[in-house]
């Protein structure tokens, strides 16, 4: 039901500092309010968030109020986070994305060629196509807005074999630089100024044993963030070929 109809007891209970409620389940009633006024891949999400608090039994209380905070950013309350991982799984139906993503080339293109297709935002997909994906890759979520030449890294997410092998990425990256004399800086600058993915470049990471591996480094800038991402470098590319148009 749309949130206009949130009943005004509930309202009421709106902690201060929230801007809006965008999203409520209320056990006694059964029934989960979404703010519909979102544009469709939030308005989505989260009805699949408000889905999951209703299939997990221990999420049983009397109501839940969410708030952009608790849907579209890093919560740290574990049952906001099972309710986000929740609707992730709704919307990209488990195994059912990479079933077809793993078909696409290795690259940060397929998630964003795929987003439509699953009703899921560039944000939300990129970060899935990574955090559940076979091979040894990783994500850096950077902020626009650079601070002393440097964008800052909101977080990083890795696949289990990249963790595994590399640990976690964030160590390794708590600013990026824009610009000047890195690869990575240069590529991040160049995200800022196109509409597509600019040409990737090469980057070495050092495993927890301290050997050196290459990796592909691309960015995309979706006028919010920009997304980094890391995969191991392959001297033939495999899966079928990605092209995106503007717009």
């Amino acid at each position: 039901i749309d949130m206009s109809e949130l009943p005004d007891e509930l309202v009421a209970r709106k902690p201060s500092r929230w801007k809006r409620i965008l999203g409520a389940y209320v056990y006694s009633a059964v029934t989960s309010f979404v703010d519909l006024s979102q544009c469709e891949e939030r308005v989505l999400f989260t009805d699949a968030h408000e889905t999951t608090h209703a299939l997990l039994p221990w999420h049983e209380d009397t109501y839940y109020l969410d708030d952009e905070g608790r849907l579209f950013r890093e919560v740290k309350e574990e049952l906001e986070a099972e309710a986000n991982l929740g609707a992730a799984l709704i919307i990209f139906q488990n195994g059912r994305f990479h079933e077809r993503a793993l078909d696409y080339e290795r690259t940060i293109n397929t998630p964003i060629l795929l987003a439509g297709d699953f009703g899921a935002s560039c944000h939300a997909t990129i970060r899935h196509y990574v955090e559940y994906h076979p091979d040894a890759v990783a994500l850096a979520i950077c902020g626009r807005y650079p601070t002393n030449g440097c964008v800052p890294v909101w977080t990083c997410v890795e696949s289990p074999r990249f963790r595994e092998r590399f640990g976690a990425l964030e160590r390794r990256l708590p600013v990026l630089p824009l610009g000047g004399e890195t690869r990575l800086g240069q590529l991040v600058a160049e995200a800022r100024r196109s509409p597509l993915t600019p040409p990737s470049c090469s980057v070495r990471l050092r495993d927890l044993r301290g050997e050196g591996t290459a990796f592909t480094a691309e960015a995309f800038f979706n006028r919010y963030c920009i997304f980094v991402m890391l995969a191991p470098r392959v001297r033939v590319r495999t899966g079928r070929r990605v092209k995106l148009r503007v717009g």
